[in-house]
């Protein structure tokens, strides 16, 4: 999707490509979820409610999500896949207050961090999620940043956007999120992770800033 439409609210809005309708998730491990907006032909969200999220069912559990961060301003967000509701699904996005990059699972409401690694962002920046099975690879340009294997919700096939209120007016801006489906392969249950070699520009793991 390149969200060039007039200004609107993203639930209820059909895809550029593929003809899929976005959805907004509500509620939010507790909270209310709010839509994301289309403003200008980019995405944001508004601030004025603690998460957004919102997705479209691609029909494929299994593929490539990708966004670019077309000002980096002051984001808290990214990618959500596998989303069962707001309660059970998956998200790796950058988290501006801590200046890092976050892989979370949230399973019946709580959060875990299967990974996270100091790091920045600039305008035109991009972020990918690769799955494959019980594989999930994260990328930010391109470069690999780590590969966890993981059965929970693999077979849900909703994917999107999710942000956190960043506490201000929302500054930054994401554009051309798009999904590309793969042919599903299956692997050993169980969660383990592999850490990769990244380069210097990212850090050691560190903890995520407050959800509130």
């Amino acid at each position: 999707d390149n969200f060039n439409v007039a200004d609107v609210t993203l639930d209820g809005k059909t895809t550029t490509t593929g003809s899929k309708t976005w959805a907004v998730v509500d509620p939010i491990e507790g909270f209310t979820g709010e839509s994301f907006e289309v403003v200008s032909n980019k995405l944001r969200s508004p601030h004025t409610l603690t998460f957004s999220m919102d997705v479209v069912d691609t029909g494929d559990a299994d593929g490539t999500i990708e966004v670019t961060i077309a000002t980096a301003g002051n984001l808290r967000g990214g990618i959500a896949f596998r989303v069962q509701d707001g309660d059970n699904y998956w998200r790796f996005y950058f988290e501006g207050a801590s200046n890092a990059f976050f892989l979370q699972k949230v399973i019946a409401g709580s959060s875990s961090s299967p990974f996270s690694t100091a790091g920045s962002i600039a305008d035109g920046d991009t972020l990918k999620v690769v799955l494959n099975g019980d594989e999930i690879k994260v990328h930010h340009n391109g470069a690999l940043l780590w590969t966890e294997n993981d059965n929970d919700l693999n077979t849900q096939t909703k994917h999107g956007l999710w942000a956190i209120n960043p506490g201000a007016s929302p500054t930054y801006y994401l554009d051309d999120w798009s999904f590309t489906a793969a042919a599903p392969t299956s692997s050993a249950g169980g969660r383990s992770g592999s850490r990769v070699v990244r380069p210097s520009a990212y850090g050691a793991n560190i903890d995520p800033a407050s959800n509130s």
